[in-house]
């Protein structure tokens, strides 16, 4: 075995090169999107590339051969028509809806007017639902819970997609 002080010019060069080595590598993993950009530049440029400042790139080279998703926001969404395909089974909204289900709500409905009169107003069974489902999520503003109607997919299934619910503010009142 050689001890390092009788160490020759082919293990100071050995030596050398290995700490290159690793420094090199350490370069390249801290500087990856930096060279695959590099990468792209040249495989996009026209021809040979005899400097650094022929590889700018333009806004659709810079997409070729990339396998991004397309988010084209100008087009239909491609939403399930069946609400009950937006979220699994076991989402807290489905077990609220089906705990809201169970309870006897016959006093708030029969607190609304019967003869036709007045705006339409929203099911007590979905007030209470949604007023739950926010506050099992910790959500108890009326601003924040109208909010989760726009934001929130199993607000959205609650409200039967209908995010203007206004009534929110009030639903407090019929817990009264």
């Amino acid at each position: 075995m050689k001890s390092l002080a009788s160490a020759g010019p082919a293990d100071a060069a050995m030596s050398a090169l290995s700490h290159f080595r690793v420094e090199f590598y350490d370069c390249l993993y801290s500087r990856a999107d930096a060279l695959f950009e590099l990468s792209d530049a040249v495989l996009c440029a026209d021809g040979a590339v005899t400097s650094l400042v022929e590889l700018t790139l333009t806004a659709e080279s810079w997409l070729v051969g990339r396998n991004f998703l397309s988010c084209d926001r100008e087009r239909d969404l491609e939403m399930p028509r069946d609400v009950q395909d937006w979220l699994p089974p076991e989402h807290l909204c489905w077990k609220v809806l089906d705990v809201v289900e169970l309870l006897d709500l016959s006093a708030f409905e029969n607190s609304y007017r019967d003869d036709g009169r007045g705006g339409m107003a929203y099911p007590p069974a979905s007030l209470i639902a949604l007023l739950l489902y926010c506050y099992s999520k910790g959500v108890r503003s009326s601003r924040r819970i109208e909010q989760a109607c726009w934001d929130d997919v199993g607000c959205r299934i609650i409200t039967a997609n209908r995010p203007s619910l206004t009534a929110s503010a009030e639903a407090p009142v019929l817990s009264g």
